[in-house]
């Protein structure tokens, strides 16, 4: 039991809100009154908690915290239990540098961020300090005097809600449900920001923004000098139809430098393979213009829906015909574009049209009888690749090769030879409080394979780290971001939006282009190729590894990193990047390993 009340530690930055005997902090200051409102109306607050900031509220004439955090965990809050009680924050660094608790690497981990079968795992509490956890998305924690301390889940979104609606009827929705999440994200701020690619999510955030606001709007775009990654007819497009302060930034040369800043404010290593260096200079013309508000088109492709499990579908209800149209339509709209790719190649990418359709649909076949292995499957499969797809028997074994060639290589996949049997044993070691996310409980009802497969894709553990870290770097900054695709009502509608209204003959995304076409040019609407941005993952990578050699952890074979890693296969991993013969894998591996010896340089200045 503890001995002392919970206290917050970083209300510098948001300000502590009083009501009486009430103490608030809140992630979005605005949101603040009306959670108090709601906590002293109402008996059923923490079955009915829908806010979409994290929060603690102290009533210190019932003893009792409340700890919430949102629905997709975009504000970060942890906490720490010393013994003494608890600690809250917004941010890690202000639990570790409190002076109430030690800063202990938990390898457990750090292992599990280095490890590349974990890339796509779950979110769970654990954060990289020992003892120091992250309330998971859409719980509460509540303290009470005199009764154990509760983690549960806070009310589940309703997935039935916009259930079996005209196709009609979901366009028209969208436009309004996503029309009012843009005026809520604006309303907070006198001066906006938007990033824009020319793509149809931050195209549509900055239509609609410019339609229903009429505040000062500053925007910027990456210009990386990239031929992949040129999207500036797009973005030109959008400037002379919505008037904006615009500016065209390059990413700082500094790579190294803007990480280890990064992750002083933050208190977490980087994650991506496009680091901060990318972003901070359009960051620096916000701050430069006293920009408070950003918003960013993130979560479009996961909360709008891709479609491209209409293919699914069609398999499942063994629509043959309708399937072969449906593949036939999804490379015909591709095929131009890829088939003079070097670096963009998809394996499906034949010397035509129909032969890359074969090789699309020998793939999704063989991986689909592979999934539900029977004698009566695969003859059906055979049977359909023949039939509708006009597949023999060369196609097949082709595909089949390919299978094992994968196979094969994954056993020397990158970063495979890098990692010391220490990372392997922490990454098994389970913490007696880890708590992984249960998506089932964050909807009404159950869903079916395909919508579980969509919500989870919000709480991969690299998405809610990533969200962690942005709100802190941002506020240090001065400035909030507003997500306006990450609202549970578009995410209830896509859940029940037909994946053949998504599919929209092969296109994809169809709900928001619909949706969105009296907003956006008809050539951004229809855009089917978005940008790539990897090609800078490879250029940070040479800037980080020729500083990182002249550091400490490059030299020093006793630094921490080399503990979990070994030197000499790392270096030789580098080697293979910087002569192009290594894929985008390698470079994420290897930089991750950087990231994660700055991190650890950053955990030992806190010691000092």
């Amino acid at each position: 039991m503890n001995n002392l009340p919970p206290v917050f530690l970083d209300g510098k930055y948001t300000g502590t809100h009083y009501s009486g005997e009430l103490s608030l902090w809140c992630a979005k200051p605005w949101s603040a009154q009306a959670i108090i409102e709601a906590y002293t109306q109402s008996e059923m607050f923490y079955s009915e908690i829908t806010f979409d900031t994290s929060f603690v509220l102290i009533d210190y004439a019932r003893k009792r915290t409340i700890a919430y955090r949102d629905f997709f965990g975009l504000t970060p809050l942890f906490y720490a239990n010393t013994g003494n009680r608890y600690l809250f924050s917004f941010s890690i660094n202000d639990v570790v540098t409190s002076g109430e608790m030690a800063a202990l690497v938990n390898y457990r981990h750090l292992a599990d961020f280095l490890n590349p079968a974990k890339k796509i795992s779950i979110v769970d509490n654990q954060t990289f300090f020992e003892g120091v956890h992250r309330l998971l998305p859409n719980h509460v924690l509540l303290l009470e005097d005199g009764q154990e301390d509760r983690i549960f889940p806070a009310k589940p979104i309703d997935v039935e809600k916009y259930k079996g609606l005209d196709e009609e009827d979901y366009i028209r929705h969208f436009e309004q449900i996503f029309t009012e999440s843009v005026k809520n994200a604006v309303r907070p701020f006198s001066r906006l920001g938007i990033h824009i690619s020319g793509g149809i999510d931050s195209s549509s955030i900055l239509a609609v923004t410019g339609s229903v606001s009429e505040k000062p709007i500053y925007t910027s775009y990456y210009d990386i000098d990239s031929v992949l990654a040129s999207e500036q007819e797009f973005v030109d497009m959008m400037l002379r139809r919505y008037k904006t302060t615009h500016k065209n930034v390059k990413p700082a040369q500094n790579v190294y430098e803007i990480s280890e800043e990064v992750i002083r404010q933050t208190g977490v290593p980087e994650a991506m393979l496009v680091p901060s260096s990318m972003l901070s200079t359009s960051i620096d013309f916000f701050a430069e213009n006293h920009i408070d508000g950003l918003l960013s088109g993130r979560g479009g492709d996961q909360v709008v829906g891709i479609g491209k499990g209409y293919l699914d579908e069609l398999y499942k209800q063994k629509k043959w015909r309708a399937l072969q149209e449906a593949i036939y339509r999804f490379v015909d709209i591709r095929y131009d574009f890829y088939k003079n790719q070097d670096v963009l190649h998809f394996f499906w990418v034949a010397s035509g049209v129909i032969e890359s359709v074969k090789k699309f649909a020998c793939d999704f076949m063989l991986k689909k009888a592979k999934q539900n292995f029977s004698l009566r499957n695969s003859i059906e499969t055979i049977w359909v690749l023949n039939r509708y797809f006009s597949c023999w028997g060369g196609e097949v074994f082709e595909t089949m090769f390919r299978y094992w060639k994968a196979k094969k290589e994954k056993k020397n996949a990158a970063g495979s030879g890098i990692f010391k049997p220490a990372l392997w044993q922490k990454a098994d070691e389970e913490p007696n409080d880890l708590i992984a996310l249960d998506t089932d409980k964050l909807t009404n009802k159950p869903l079916s394979a395909a919508q579980k497969s969509m919500i989870s894709v919000f709480y991969y553990a690299l998405s809610v780290r990533g969200s962690e870290a942005g709100f802190n770097y941002l506020r240090a900054k001065s400035m909030k971001q507003e997500h306006p695709f990450y609202n549970t009502e578009l995410l209830s509608l896509t859940l029940n939006t037909p994946l053949k209204l998504q599919f929209s003959k092969g296109i994809l995304r169809g709900t928001i282009r619909e949706a969105m076409k009296n907003y956006l040019p008809e050539q951004i609407k229809n855009r089917v190729i978005k940008g790539s941005y990897g090609e800078y993952g490879e250029v940070a990578f040479k800037s980080m590894y020729e500083t990182f050699q002249q550091k400490e952890a490059g030299k020093d074979r006793n630094h921490a990193i080399w503990e979990l890693v070994d030197k000499d296969n790392f270096d030789k991993l580098a080697t293979r990047i910087l002569n192009k013969t290594a894929d985008f894998d390698a470079v994420v591996i290897a930089l991750r390993v950087i990231y994660a010896s700055i991190w650890l340089d950053y955990v030992e200045s806190l010691k000092q």
